[in-house]
């Protein structure tokens, strides 16, 4: 079977990117790998990447999408590559141990994780287009959350892939397309047609979740990536970018963020217990 991985950035996301690459070559060397970045950035990003993968500009804009947030479309170009099976990574998310099984599809669905507790489809959307959503879309709207992450398909059942995105995306009337978009409108496109795989497979939230047992794909969600200065390096999950997304190999590097961790961690634990405390009073008083 043919497989392929397919990451999307910018060159602001040199550090995520070459974590996605790194860790799928370590992992998975025999699958093909592809990186989409802005035409402007094209050679600069070849120059970067070009012995680790395939680096080219996604094929067309997408309708109605702005030229800023087409970065954040492009994942939907998956189901146009020639191969059998196709996965897809944020560029913040790498992989932390083999993970076969996201290439397993069932013939006609894509392969993806479940975001958070509970989490559904309108969640976080503006009143306004919660609204305006709802009313195109109701049948999805309370459903949980496909996090677009981290998923896979086969190109061969997706074809249009990118042209059913743009399709919805009229269909709901938006006055607008705004970044938080791509997400809610993926999963109009995928509703009923998701093969569930458990959270080890998009390891996300992982402030309030934390890292599942066997993890294999690491996703660091939100504007804080662990490449950052000023990311936390007492938290778990610090130690699996060093040593899978950063690519540190000596022992007493990290030896000594896993002993920094454990030690810190009964007093980060008091601290994330203390702030909910004072928040839900803080809840409480405001009702």
């Amino acid at each position: 079977m043919k497989r392929a991985l397919l990451t999307v950035g910018t060159l602001n996301y040199i550090p995520g990117i070459t974590a996605t690459l790194r860790s799928a070559a370590r992992f998975h060397p025999d699958v093909d790998r592809f990186v989409y970045v802005p035409a402007a950035e094209v050679d600069e990003a070849r120059a970067i990447w070009g012995d680790e993968a395939t680096v080219t500009s996604p094929p067309r804009e997408l309708a109605g999408v702005p030229s800023k947030f087409q970065q954040l479309v492009a994942r939907t170009f998956i189901g146009t590559f020639d191969y059998d099976a196709v996965a897809y990574l944020d560029c913040d998310a790498h992989f932390t141990a083999p993970a076969p099984e996201l290439w397993e599809i069932p013939p006609g669905q894509i392969n993806g994780v479940k975001s958070g507790i509970n989490q559904t489809v309108i969640r976080g959307m503006p009143d306004d287009m919660r609204e305006l959503f709802r009313g195109a879309f109701p049948e999805v709207c309370d459903n949980q959350v496909l996090n677009c992450g981290v998923l896979a398909l086969r190109p061969a059942d997706w074809r249009d892939l990118p042209e059913q995105f743009e399709r919805v995306f009229s269909r709901g009337g938006f006055p607008r397309y705004d970044v938080w978009m791509d997400q809610p409108l993926l999963n109009v496109v995928f509703a009923d047609k998701i093969n569930w795989l458990d959270r080890r497979f998009n390891a996300s939230d992982l402030y309030d979740l934390g890292v599942p047992n066997d993890v294999r794909v690491m996703h660091f969600t939100g504007p804080n990536k662990p490449w950052h200065d000023d990311y936390s390096r007492i938290v778990p999950m610090y130690y699996y970018w060093l040593r899978y997304g950063a690519g540190e190999t000596r022992a007493l590097p990290l030896l000594a963020t896993r002993l920094r961790i454990a030690l810190w961690t009964p007093k980060r634990l008091l601290g994330q217990a203390l702030r909910r405390r004072r928040e839900s009073r803080e809840e409480a008083t405001s009702h």
